[in-house]
C-alpha cells in the first residue's frame, strides 16, 4: 500500500492509523518510515499517539532486528461514536486553511462534514455544530480553483511513484519550461502551496540528488506518464529556516526591543538558540537553508534587525540598502528643476 506524505503530523497519523487497522498483516517500523517517506523517529512519535486513541490495541512486538506493529482491535466507520469536540477541530482545521484548497476541494471537505455531522446523535453540545467559528487572514491570497487538476495529479504521481511532464513558468512574463519530474511531496508554505520534485530525464533518470522546488500555481500542465521512477526515500526534512536553496549555513541577528516580544515568541529553526540582551532585545541563532529569505526577512524589520553573521550577507544587505535610498531620495521640483536630496 502506498502513500503520498501529503499534509501535517495529523493527517500522517490517519493515513497510518488506516494502513494498520485495514490490514491483516503486521508492518516493521523501517517499511512504515518507506511508505510514510519519513524518518523511524517519526513513526515513533505517531504510534504513541496510536498508543493513546481509546478502543485501539496496537500490538508491538520484535522479531529478529526489526519491531513489528499491527492493530488488533478494530471496528467500522459505522461504529465510531463521534465526539462532537473532534468534529469541531476538523472544522477549524478546515477554516485555516481555507485560503490554501481550491473552492471544489473546500466544497468536498464541507460536505464530508455535513455528513459526519448528520449523523451524530443530537445533543445539546451539538447545537450550531458546523457553525464557522474561525477565519485565517492572509496577504497575497492565491486562488487555487483553476490548479485543482494539478494538485490531483501530483498527489496521484507521488502516491503511485511516476514520472510526469509539466510546464512550468518561473517568472509571470517569461516563457515556459518543460521539465520531467519526480514528485515526491507537496508543502504549504506561507500563503502558497509547492511541489518538491526530483529532476529526471524522460526515462525516468534522476538528473541530480538534490531536489527541486516548483511552486503549483506557476505549472501550466502536467502530464502523468507511463514510467515509473526509482527515487531513494527521502529522510525527514531537518527544520531549518527557509526553503532548500542552499546548502545549510549559521545565522545570527540581533533584534531591537521593539520587535523582541514577536521573535522571540516564535520557533524559526529546530536548533534556534535565543540570547537577551541588556537592552531588552534578543539575539537569534539558527541554520537556514536560504539566503534570500534570510536577507528579506532581517530587511522586513526595518532598523529593528541587525544581521551579524554570515558576513558576506550582512554585505550583500548593505548594498542593497544603498541601492533603495538612491531610489527614495526626496525629489523637489524648483523652476523645472529636479533636485535630489538624500533621505
Amino acid at each position: 500500500m502506498a502513500h503520498a506524505s501529503f499534509g501535517s503530523f495529523g493527517l500522517k497519523l490517519v493515513q497510518l492509523y488506516v494502513l494498520l487497522s485495514t490490514s491483516q498483516r503486521s508492518y516493521t517500523l523501517t517499511r512504515l518510515s518507506q511508505i510514510f517517506r519519513c524518518s523511524r523517529q517519526s513513526i515513533l512519535r505517531m504510534v504513541e499517539q496510536l498508543e493513546l486513541l481509546p478502543r485501539i490495541e496496537l500490538q508491538s512486538y520484535k522479531e529478529g532486528r526489526e519491531r513489528h506493529y499491527r492493530i488488533l482491535t478494530s471496528f467500522s466507520p459505522s461504529e465510531i461514536e463521534i465526539d462532537i469536540e473532534l468534529l469541531r477541530r476538523l472544522m477549524l482545521c478546515r477554516d485555516i486553511v481555507r485560503h490554501l484548497l481550491p473552492a471544489p476541494m473546500h466544497e468536498e471537505i464541507g460536505r464530508a462534514l455535513d455528513s459526519i455531522a448528520g449523523s451524530t446523535a443530537p445533543s445539546p453540545d451539538s447545537s450550531g455544530l458546523l457553525d464557522s467559528h474561525s477565519e485565517a487572514f492572509w496577504k497575497g491570497r492565491i486562488d487555487y480553483s483553476p490548479h485543482q487538476a494539478t494538485i490531483q495529479k501530483l498527489y496521484i504521481a507521488i502516491d503511485k511513484q511516476r514520472l510526469c511532464r509539466l510546464k512550468y513558468r518561473p517568472k509571470i512574463n517569461g516563457p515556459d519550461k518543460e521539465f520531467h519530474v519526480a514528485p515526491v511531496r507537496i508543502l504549504a508554505f506561507r500563503e502558497a502551496l509547492y511541489a518538491r520534485c526530483v529532476n529526471c530525464t524522460p526515462e525516468g533518470v534522476p538528473c541530480s540528488e538534490k531536489a527541486m522546488t516548483l511552486a503549483i500555481h506557476r505549472i501550466r500542465g502536467v502530464d502523468l506518464l507511463r514510467q515509473k521512477t526509482d527515487i531513494p526515500e527521502e529522510t525527514e526534512t531537518p527544520e531549518h529556516f527557509g526553503f532548500w536553496f542552499n546548502e545549510p549555513f549559521s545565522v545570527r541577528i540581533r533584534f531591537a526591543p521593539e520587535a523582541a516580544t514577536f521573535v522571540g515568541e516564535r520557533c524559526w529553526s529546530a536548533d534556534q538558540q535565543m540570547l537577551m540582551q541588556p537592552d531588552g532585545g534578543v539575539e537569534l541563532s539558527f541554520t537556514s537553508t536560504s539566503r534570500p529569505e534570510v536577507k528579506s526577512w532581517v530587511l522586513s524589520f526595518a532598523d529593528a534587525a541587525e544581521l551579524i553573521e554570515p558576513t558576506d550577507l550582512r554585505d550583500e544587505i548593505h548594498r542593497t540598502l544603498t541601492a533603495m535610498q538612491a531610489k527614495y531620495q526626496r525629489v523637489e521640483v524648483s523652476s523645472g528643476t529636479c533636485v535630489g536630496e538624500g533621505i
